[in-house]
């Protein structure tokens, strides 16, 4: 699955998901593989932050950050065994296994998560550049595994996550492989660690240290695989299989939080990383540097104030990153807000950026630049009571220098394209009570300033390819009963645009309902049945 932020795409380094304190972006490309790997029951809470967050959490958030924090010791005290079926009338699609174990004690806990699954990211029809196409119900299993282990004793506390997706794909991002070929399995081997200590010098400041380690075998497939198909000598042996690489990164850091007063609150930190590229088999060298084996380093420096005054609060935020391939990077950050009896307002400015990861310097076609991005947002809403609530968001995103991924008759790789950004609006309205809640919200955007043909669609100027302008949700839930609930959500999207090998397309908009039943009240069991894609949109 891919992502998009706000009518821009962002799939590749410009948004960073957090499992525990963990950036799980691979390390190569810096992409997100999102698929079917990370469960609700082990979940305690996801935020979403919607906007820059370079300022704090470095050069993958340059337009948003999703965090997931999981359920620790204290939340589950006891085990949790869940499975998960999803069938259809075409058969399987998915089916998992969890177990989730937790337990607190005097001075800390102890948690571990677990799970397992087999699922088809769909049975849909694929078409790549050249026209061909093929179904994917066969062509598209996917198969995660997943570990999480973490203590916290007194201020000390220890993470470990095992996180693997095997992915069977045909698309080799511009061409499918030939039909007498079967699906390539494609591994994602994720490693990470993490160890941190939370020294309370005084009673208001706290030093956290902290190392983390993560290493990423992402984008590899088996030379047994590529021997039994008979792709060696081909050419997309040469193009998608000749290479097996294994990434590493190394990081230390340390985090000052220190409450002045009631008023003032200051957050400051250095970090440092080293980055490893190797290549496993020595069939692929990295290109730049002419080696089988790379090494990156970088180091920043951040701080955050903020005050809270009778005016408003304000936010004044800045980051420094320094790479060792000579280029730096400048993030300033600022924010008001107020509260004003049942109104409140937002306005924020922020620069962000995005640095290359280790295969896009490898594959550069010219000397890489850092993504530069500005973002200005206002934000408004009222609390009609404690119930119900209206906010309004306007944006303006403008991202200078994105990288792109370009074919030439000279060679293939990464380069600087010119600027791109939309603007746009976001609305929520939220009513609870009782009986449950319903949630609804629209999102708009447009082109602004769009400068990259890649993304552009002909004779649309205020479309990006890929994302429809207009979008609305409706979340609700209705309790039945005290242990029955029925929840129910819609999504619409207006028409979008796609390139294929006839040239652009329109896709008509879409509509898609998925609705379950939750009964709580059978002893210590949850049972939830439910029907997604009722429509069967497509």
């Amino acid at each position: 699955f891919s992502l998009g932020m706000r009518g821009n795409w962002a799939h590749e380094g410009k948004i960073s998901l957090y499992i525990d304190d963990f950036e799980t972006n691979e390390l190569n490309y810096s992409n997100l593989i999102l698929n079917d790997r990370y469960y609700l029951q082990q979940i305690k809470k996801i935020e979403i932050i919607r906007g820059p967050g370079s300022a704090i959490y470095g050069g993958n958030s340059e337009l948003g950050v999703i965090k997931i924090t999981t359920k620790n010791g204290k939340d589950l005290n006891g085990g949790l065994l869940s499975g998960y079926l999803s069938s259809g009338d075409k058969g399987f699609y998915q089916r998992n296994l969890q177990f989730s174990y937790g337990k607190a004690f005097e001075n800390g806990d102890v948690s571990i998560h677990t799970a397992i699954g087999k699922s088809i990211q769909s049975d849909k029809n694929y078409t790549d550049f050249s026209g061909y196409s093929y179904n994917m119900r066969k062509n598209s299993n996917i198969y995660p595994t997943y570990l999480n282990i973490g203590i916290n004793v007194n201020n000390f506390s220890f993470k470990y996550i095992w996180d693997r997706l095997l992915l069977e794909q045909k698309d080799q991002v511009v061409d499918a492989i030939p039909a007498n070929i079967k699906p390539t399995p494609t591994d994602f081997d994720y490693t990470f660690y993490e160890a941190k200590y939370d020294w309370k010098i005084l009673e208001n400041l706290t030093i956290t240290p902290k190392f983390f380690y993560k290493k990423h075998h992402a984008w590899a497939v088996s030379d047994a695989y590529v021997s039994e198909t008979g792709l060696t000598d081909s050419a997309y042996y040469s193009r998608f299989f000749n290479s097996d690489f294994t990434s590493e990164r190394y990081s230390t850091s340390i985090l000052l939080n220190y409450d002045y007063d009631k008023s003032l609150n200051i957050v400051s930190g250095v970090e440092q990383f080293w980055d490893y590229g190797t290549s496993n088999n020595h069939k692929s060298l990295f290109q730049t540097q002419e080696k089988y084996r790379v090494k990156y380093n970088q180091y920043s420096v951040f701080t955050q104030l903020l005050y809270k005054h009778s005016i408003a609060n304000f936010t004044l935020g800045a980051r420094y990153d320094k790479h060792s391939e000579e280029w730096d990077s400048f993030i300033p950050r600022f924010a008001i807000t107020k509260i004003i009896d049942n109104l409140h307002f937002k306005v924020l400015y922020s620069n962000a950026f995005r640095s290359p990861a280790i295969r896009n310097i490898d594959l550069q076609l010219t000397k890489l630049k850092p993504e530069k991005t500005n973002v200005i947002e206002a934000e408004i809403g009222y609390l009609y009571n404690k119930n119900m609530y209206f906010t309004l968001n306007i944006f303006d995103i403008r991202i200078k220098d994105p990288f792109l991924y370009v074919i030439l008759p000279t060679g293939e790789g990464y380069s600087n394209g010119s600027k791109m950004g939309t603007q746009g609006a976001e609305v929520q309205y939220l009513i609870k009570d009782k009986w449950g809640k319903i949630e609804l919200n629209y999102s708009y955007y447009k082109n602004n300033k769009n400068e990259v043909a890649d993304y552009k669609v002909p004779g649309k100027k205020d479309l990006n390819l890929a994302f429809p302008q207009h979008k609305i949700n409706i979340i609700a839930t209705y309790n039945v009963t005290q242990d029955l609930t029925f929840n129910f959500n819609s999504t619409y999207l207006t028409e979008r645009y796609k390139y294929t090998a006839n040239g652009y397309k329109k896709e008509d908009p879409l509509l898609l309902i998925n609705s379950n039943l939750l009964y709580q009240g059978l002893y210590d069991m949850d049972v939830n049945v439910g029907v997604k894609n009722l429509l069967d949109a497509k």
